[in-house]
């Protein structure tokens, strides 16, 4: 992995949560020279895709800051902010890297569309842009779709997740594993595994969502599940991935800061992004 560049983006129009909004200025606050982008709120009447003009404009933004990072030489490293901001940062590494392979470390697998989401909050459907379905405000960021291909997607620590998108995993033939297949097999099977799957692709970009850890330690997230990796296993996870060389981007994302109780979560964000910038 080259040098992290550190960065933040305050953006929650894709969930509609209370407490996300600007829930990324307490990190700042351990890491103060980082910037930050801020969400423009632009009016929108789309009637299945919540406050769309907001997410376009701010995954517009995102991407140009994470390409021109890319660009020059660096590693982008993204806190959120809703997931949806995953649209804007895979765009910019598929823009300068071919043939990218995504880990996606999350509770929800995030790849409803406009017809399957029972919401509309966009924070569920990033994945479904990626794959170059969708309103082209959001699956052609960049200029480009799609951005990348469902083989190269590995999903870990799924626990919920809608009937669509079980059809969607199933039909395009993802490679997940389950919270409790991990469990079952244990986290270090399940790495390993996950490495041979993607050995023939040179860039990765891992998603990792706060929420993909259990709710009773991590309580800072917007949609808790039960269950869920612990803190160990979560560092474990990035030593494995960010020491294997083929990780180009690490977005950290769905830091809710109005759920933490006395800050544990915010320092275990602040020790993870510690352990990456090292």
């Amino acid at each position: 992995m080259k040098k992290p560049y550190l960065y933040g983006v305050n953006n929650f129009s894709g969930v509609k949560v209370y407490g996300l909004e600007n829930s990324v200025y307490d990190i700042k606050e351990y890491f103060t020279d980082m910037k930050i982008i801020d969400e423009i709120e632009l009016k929108s009447n789309h009637e299945k895709l919540i406050n769309l003009e907001t997410v376009a404009d701010i995954n517009r933004r995102v991407f140009e800051e994470s390409d021109k990072i890319i660009k020059d030489g660096y590693s982008p490293l993204l806190f959120g902010g809703d997931h949806s901001i995953a649209i804007g940062s895979i765009s910019a590494t598929a823009n300068n890297y071919d043939n990218v392979g995504v880990i996606w470390i999350d509770a929800h697998a995030d790849i409803n569309d406009e017809n399957t989401s029972p919401t509309g909050n966009i924070h569920g459907m990033p994945l479904s842009f990626l794959l170059g379905h969708g309103h082209e405000k959001l699956s052609e960021i960049g200029g480009f779709s799609p951005k990348i291909r469902p083989e190269n997607i590995v999903y870990l620590g799924l626990r919920s997740v809608d009937p669509g998108e079980v059809k969607a995993i199933n039909d395009l033939n993802i490679k997940a594993y389950y919270y409790d297949e991990i469990k079952e097999k244990s986290i270090q099977v399940v790495l390993e595994e996950t490495l041979t799957y993607l050995k023939d692709i040179n860039a990765w970009h891992i998603q990792f969502d706060f929420d993909s850890m259990d709710p009773y330690v991590l309580p800072a997230v917007s949609t808790p599940v039960d269950g869920g990796f612990t803190k160990e296993e979560v560092l474990y996870m990035f030593d494995k991935l960010i020491n294997d060389g083929h990780v180009k981007a690490i977005d950290l994302v769905e830091y809710n800061k109005s759920n933490d109780i006395n800050n544990t979560s915010l320092e275990f964000a602040k020790t993870l992004i510690e352990k990456i910038l090292k």
